[in-house]
């Protein structure tokens, strides 16, 4: 799933299993007290990962942003040919852009200062998984509470849920791919291109960017 604010809409490509004969998915956008705001509908029979775009009406256009989370409840269902729930999944989306403007990095084309504390996500009780969703909520929120709107998470992949709470908080995410001292990792480090913002994870409105690491032990 892909946001485009410029549109108003979210590219959504569902995968499938299988494909049956009349079957249909569809995908309803409503708001936080339930109330849909936008459905679409395209054929499930003829490609395994059946594409369509959602758009949202103009005057139902709320906008995820740092510390203003706007978010969309969706349902995506699986219908058969008689319109009978097949399977469903229930997720949510926000609605954001990102770019870089005269080397300026922007959300929703503002420009943005990112004030990131340096998360290495380390627990003293279970080391490096967090031990429960309140441990990584207090994190979250100490951070807001000094000042900052987001974290750079440093040299490991963090739990999904991590994500998850930092898109319901409008906290910033830059994620960071884990390391260790080996010379391809030293190689990988020393050359790749500087980040850019992430378009491709529109499913994780927090998600600003991905970078290499910076600091490997093997890069000099």
């Amino acid at each position: 799933m892909t946001p485009s604010l410029a549109g108003s809409s979210f590219a959504i490509t569902v995968p499938l299993a299988r494909s049956t004969r009349g079957t249909r998915l569809e995908v309803v956008a409503s708001e936080p007290g339930g109330e849909e705001v936008a459905r679409a509908e395209v054929r499930a029979d003829l490609d395994l990962a059946p594409h369509l775009e959602l758009v949202i009406p103009e005057e139902a256009v709320r906008i995820w942003g740092p510390g203003a989370p706007e978010l969309y409840a969706l349902s995506v269902r699986l219908l058969d040919a008689g319109g009978a729930v097949l399977d469903e999944v229930r997720s949510y989306a926000g609605l954001r852009a990102t770019t870089l403007r005269d080397h300026e990095f922007r959300i929703n084309g503002e420009k943005v200062f990112q004030r990131l504390v340096l998360d290495q996500g380390y627990w003293e009780e279970s080391f490096m998984t967090s031990p429960s969703d309140e441990a990584m909520i207090t994190d979250i929120r100490f951070a807001l509470e000094a000042g900052f709107n987001g974290a750079r998470l440093h040299q490991k992949v963090f739990e999904q849920r991590m994500l998850f709470w930092a898109d319901l908080y409008g906290y910033l995410i830059w994620g960071s791919s884990g390391t260790g001292a080996s010379p391809v990792t030293a190689r990988w480090a020393t050359t790749s291109s500087p980040p850019r913002p992430s378009s491709a994870s529109g499913s994780r409105p927090s998600s600003a960017t991905s970078a290499t690491p910076a600091s490997s032990a093997g890069a000099r």
